[in-house]
């Protein structure tokens, strides 16, 4: 049964949290959902700043479990209640479509079994306004604000890793599927501090985005279409040329996951990607 669940995770970050929520309440048709938070104990503060939330359900941890098992409880609880989980963290800031761009995601995918997961992320230095409304299957797994299906997640469940889930949940469970990926991000990583694996250098260099959906120039949210650009076959077929054309061998799994993603979201141009291969150390070490 379909309803529109937002499951949460939060802990120790009161700062972030709020940010989230007062952004969340800014989201297009957030009146229309119903929030699960799942909190780690300790920080009242934390816990206070959902109190003002009609339409939200929380739960306080008796301990601390860990951003693994905390995502994994708040996942199982969303989906008791719906066959449709949008997920959140108390450092992934929504944007002001983002629960409209899922919505989307949902009817338009649910029966695509080449589609794991949507997300609402991405890391992008600049956009073309054209693609403010468009999205391409990227073949990764980002946990920055992102949704799945029950029949998804019963695959999760019997392979969950409570450590790295979401580094396993790319790198096994998703095997050769794609997630939902817009080209403009949906969502802001506003984790700066106190991250798992996160340091303030990384975050800049890595996951902070200058530009997203809150702050795209003339963008208009009167009439939502999303839509799919469906040239991932050519970008796969060009990368696979590539290193056959200029390493003279099929690509590695790693390096071909990583150069589609790279060329498609138009992160590298194609001739930047084949630059790259022609200056790389194994290249040398071939033909000198």
């Amino acid at each position: 049964m379909y309803k529109k669940i937002i499951t949460m995770t939060a802990w120790r970050r009161p700062d972030y949290t709020r940010n989230v929520i007062d952004n969340l309440k800014k989201c297009i048709g957030f009146e229309e959902y119903t929030l699960l938070p799942t909190i780690e104990p300790g920080y009242p503060e934390v816990l206070k700043i959902f109190d003002e939330l009609p339409n939200c359900e929380v739960i306080v941890n008796d301990k601390v479990l860990g951003c693994g098992t905390n995502t994994f409880k708040s996942l199982q609880r969303g989906f008791s209640i719906s066959d449709f989980v949008i997920h959140l963290e108390d450092d992934t800031v929504p944007g002001i479509d983002s629960l409209k761009y899922f919505e989307w995601i949902y009817k338009k995918y649910k029966d695509d079994r080449e589609i794991f997961t949507g997300t609402a992320y991405n890391n992008v230095k600049k956009i073309n306004p054209r693609n403010y409304f468009t999205v391409y299957r990227s073949p990764w797994f980002l946990p920055w604000m992102w949704c799945t299906w029950q029949d998804r997640f019963e695959e999760m469940k019997g392979e969950w890793n409570f450590g790295s889930w979401d580094v396993d949940l790319n790198v096994r469970t998703r095997k050769n599927r794609y997630e939902i990926c817009p080209y403009i991000p949906r969502s802001q990583n506003i984790g700066e501090y106190l991250g798992t694996y996160n340091n303030p250098d990384y975050w800049r260099r890595n996951q902070y985005n200058p530009i997203w959906v809150n702050n795209a120039p003339n963008i208009s949210f009167e009439n939502l279409t999303y839509t799919e650009l469906s040239n991932i076959d050519d970008t796969k077929r060009f990368v696979t040329e590539g290193y056959k054309n200029v390493l003279n061998r099929d690509p590695d799994v790693g390096g071909f996951a990583h150069y589609v993603k790279e060329i498609f979201s138009e992160r590298i141009s194609r001739e930047r990607f084949l630059e790259i291969l022609r200056t790389s150390k194994e290249h040398k070490i071939i033909f000198g």
